[in-house]
């Protein structure tokens, strides 16, 4: 078990190291403290086993892989809504739009969509800002936008998905 003492060490041996490597790979100050911040908070909630000679190794080794899967992630979500946009764009200019459906979607937005996650949605999507430019607005993480992207867009399919 890691006392709280020997987890600041860690900390303040580690961090700068590990913010380089993910700052590097995101190129992104706020995602890459994020990233940063959750190798550590595993570490602290699943105290894993690691042979001390072996710890720098583990860190670098964890903060490598929740880059890759940021960025994996942030792709696949942005091929995904470049779809959406060109099937609405297609859609609007064969006339084939549906109006009805449409109104039902802002009208479900306007009241089932928590604030918050309205406003992501918004910044993102109607006024089209960058995740991190939606964070600096919204004064959250660019995590936290993904998750009201997220959970948005979980809700208009659940919603609407037989449309």
């Amino acid at each position: 078990m890691i006392t709280t003492s020997e987890f600041e060490q860690l900390f303040r041996t580690y961090f700068d190291q590990l913010f380089k490597l993910a700052n590097f790979m995101l190129d992104d100050v706020e995602e890459s403290r994020d990233v940063v911040h959750e190798v550590f908070a595993q570490i602290w909630e699943k105290q894993p086993q690691i042979e001390a000679e072996k710890i720098r190794e583990y860190l670098l080794r964890a903060t490598y892989n929740r880059c890759l899967n940021s960025i994996k992630h942030k792709g696949i979500f942005d091929a995904m809504q470049e779809s959406y946009l060109n099937e609405l764009r297609y859609d609007l200019l064969n006339n084939d739009f549906d109006w009805e459906l449409w109104n039902q979607i802002l009208q479900f937005i306007q009241t089932e969509i928590p604030p918050r996650t309205r406003q992501a949605l918004d910044l993102c999507f109607g006024e089209q800002l960058s995740y991190k430019e939606a964070a600096e607005k919204m004064n959250v993480s660019i995590e936290a936008i993904n998750k009201h992207i997220v959970k948005g867009l979980r809700m208009l399919r659940d919603r609407f998905k037989k449309n």
